[in-house]
């Protein structure tokens, strides 16, 4: 977690979540909730967020319809485009890698307001939001330490002044503009990451608190917020279903209910991901097997192996020829499958990516005999994660699999409406 530090270092946006809200206000960062909902990592071109409520049954639960949260886009240096929400749009201008204007409007188009920002040797120095009829509604000053850290801010109404512990925001305190002391916020952290918030008032009485925990990854797996009185107000717990590329891609939030701690789903949260390309494809690439110091055949029950061999194993790469005429020809180790190879039946199904335990892990593609085409994520073998899959009439869906089966998250598109049989630019990305 960085703190309020607007300096130039930071306009490359390795944060990028904190954009969604405000490219020049990084203190934005600790609205919890919706922190770990946009969080991303990696160039990505565009982020689309929706969720579905838990619909009880009489029989058993399921999913309502999607509604849609945010919608972001942004250049290939990282920067903040466009945001867009159910009621209205913002558009986000650059220069020099800093943010000098925010425009929102409704979703037809009508201007609301903007936002002008001014910089003084790279820092963010003053914000000024201008209605539609020309109007200063609110202006802002923001003040900084001799490490860049931002240290106070102030509006026309109130005043916000700023602690920090190794680059974390540590206190943050609140005074009306008559210098009256109104809120106090403490923060928390374990390895840099938010993990509790205690609001207090201006005498230091504690208010209400929110406790999170969270998994190696850093996302949260369990917010709690208490009263003021310290009793739970609400306990959430978040289970990740589909995760790409240090990116969650589908969690389920559960509701723990305070008295018998029985959980219970509420809510299915979906975000898809739109990636710049940076590798080309190499399409229908051959596996050829590197000549080794040590090339053995072995003789197995069920297959021949004619390759690399360390310690009487094969390990290396080599070709294995099946006893039912199936074919490997990649990587192994241990005796196993293991790292890049291609894996060919003999009905003329053929898999080729990244092994793991004799089984697909990771990118891979499979085509049928009868022309159908995968390319796309695999686990434990099967079809699981981002990944589109082709038919051979020219139908093809793109989005999120769950072990061979395709979800609700993507878009299944007839031959008609598709401009190519090819599978989307964004399958590149996964074989980087």
């Amino acid at each position: 977690m960085v703190g309020f530090r607007m300096s130039r270092s930071n306009s490359n946006i390795t944060l990028n979540y904190s954009t969604i809200f405000d490219c020049s206000n990084r203190f934005f960062l600790y609205n919890n909730f919706m922190d770990d909902l946009i969080h991303f990592s990696g160039k990505t071109q565009k982020i689309t967020v929706e969720a579905s409520q838990i619909q009880k049954g009489t029989f058993h639960d399921k999913e309502g319809k999607k509604n849609f949260i945010l919608e972001a886009e942004f250049n290939r240096n990282g920067e903040l485009l466009v945001k867009k929400y159910p009621d209205q749009i913002e558009h986000y201008i650059f220069h020099n890698e800093q943010m000098i204007c925010k425009h929102v409007a409704k979703l037809d188009k009508t201007p609301i307001y903007k936002v002008d920002y001014y910089y003084q040797e790279d820092l963010l120095v003053k914000k000024v939001r201008v209605n539609n009829d020309g109007i200063v509604e609110d202006s802002e000053s923001f003040y900084y330490n001799t490490e860049g850290l931002l240290e106070k801010k102030q509006s026309r109404t109130m005043l916000y002044e700023y602690v920090y512990n190794n680059n974390n925001l540590l206190i943050e305190e609140r005074w009306h503009s008559d210098l009256n002391l109104n809120q106090i916020i403490r923060y928390k952290y374990e390895e840099d990451l938010l993990i509790e918030t205690l609001y207090l008032s201006g005498d230091e009485i504690p208010g209400r608190k929110i406790e999170l925990k969270r998994n190696k990854s850093g996302f949260i797996t369990e917010e709690i917020i208490y009263s003021a009185s310290n009793l739970i107000v609400s306990h959430f717990k978040f289970e990740y279903i589909t995760n790409y590329k240090n990116n969650w891609l589908k969690r389920v939030k559960y509701t723990l209910h305070t008295q018998n701690k029985r959980k219970e789903a509420a809510e299915v949260q979906y975000r898809d991901f739109k990636f710049f390309e940076e590798l080309e494809a190499k399409k229908d690439e051959e596996i050829t097997i590197e000549s080794g110091q040590d090339i053995q055949e072995l003789e197995f029950d069920n297959g021949i192996y004619k390759g690399e061999v360390v310690n009487g194993e094969m390990h290396g790469f080599g070709d294995f020829i099946f006893n039912t005429g199936t074919r490997y020809q990649g990587s192994f180790k241990n005796n196993v499958m293991e790292g890049k190879g291609k894996l060919t039946y003999i009905n003329g199904k053929v898999y080729e990516g990244t092994f793991a335990n004799n089984m697909l892990e990771g990118p891979g593609a499979c085509k049928w005999a009868n022309g159908d085409f995968y390319a796309g994520e695999f686990k434990n073998g099967k079809m699981h994660g981002r990944g589109c899959y082709i038919w051979s009439n020219g139908n093809r869906f793109e989005g999120i699999f769950e072990e061979n089966r395709r979800t609700e998250q993507g878009i299944l598109y007839k031959r008609s409406e598709l401009e190519s049989d090819a599978p989307p630019e964004w399958v590149n990305e996964l074989f980087k």
